[in-house]
């Protein structure tokens, strides 16, 4: 135990070597106290060590961080960059069944949890979309033979909107929270379909050729 204790110290003491590396005038400047104070609400932010060093190099401002800003930097190496749009649809294809095909919202939350797996900024998008947005998404493959490519384009920008929103918030498991709130705020009334105002233009759409459905399509095609 107090080898592991020795080493654990030791590890901080290299995250407080590259903060000084990386900034020698400014972390300096902070003292002694400060620098244990930076350290200590980073570890209890939940970072690693060797996560913390990482994410201290990737940084390339001449300004020492803040506990926040490293922290999330760090996740956002932890999590990966965001996957492109086309991506994002198929993992939304791949755990499309796990909602229910006349109450979408139920298995909502079941379906954002497995999104959030694959990365946060999809199952955010997926839940800014809504449960019955995502049940009647038009495949990006057959937009124009569908009539989807309008929705598509917006769904593209949204996409991209949200996608920003993670780079500067990557925190884990907020699209999981909100998923749950909209579970439990429709378990009495009618259906939700997310927050964004575009939502309204493919309420309503029947299904046709080349919707989604359960499964990944391209999942058929590869295995054919």
């Amino acid at each position: 135990m107090a080898d592991d204790d020795e080493e654990l110290r030791e590890a901080w003491q290299r995250v407080t070597a590259a903060l000084i590396g990386s900034w020698p005038g400014q972390v300096a400047s902070w003292g002694e106290v400060a620098i244990e104070a930076f350290i200590g609400e980073v570890a209890q932010r939940g970072l690693q060590p060797q996560e913390a060093v990482a994410a201290i190099r990737a940084i390339k401002s001449d300004y020492a961080p803040s506990a926040g800003t490293l922290v999330a930097v760090a996740e956002r190496q932890r999590q990966g960059p965001v996957p492109d749009f086309m991506t994002a649809h198929r993992l939304i294809a791949r755990h499309i069944g796990k909602l229910d095909y006349f109450r979408p919202t139920k298995g909502f939350d079941d379906m954002i949890a497995a999104l959030a797996a694959e990365h946060e900024a999809v199952a955010r998008w997926a839940v800014a979309v809504g449960p019955r947005g995502l049940k009647e998404m038009p495949d990006p493959r057959y937009a124009q033979d569908t009539g989807g490519s309008t929705a598509i384009t917006r769904l593209e920008r949204s996409f991209r909107q949200t996608s920003k929103e993670w780079e500067e918030d990557p925190t884990p498991g907020l699209a999981l929270e909100e998923a749950k709130r909209m579970t439990l705020g429709a378990s009495s009334g009618p259906t939700q379909i997310g927050s964004h105002g575009w939502a309204a233009t493919i309420e309503g759409m029947k299904p046709a050729a080349g919707e989604l459905e359960a499964g990944d399509p391209a999942d058929d095609d590869e295995s054919s």
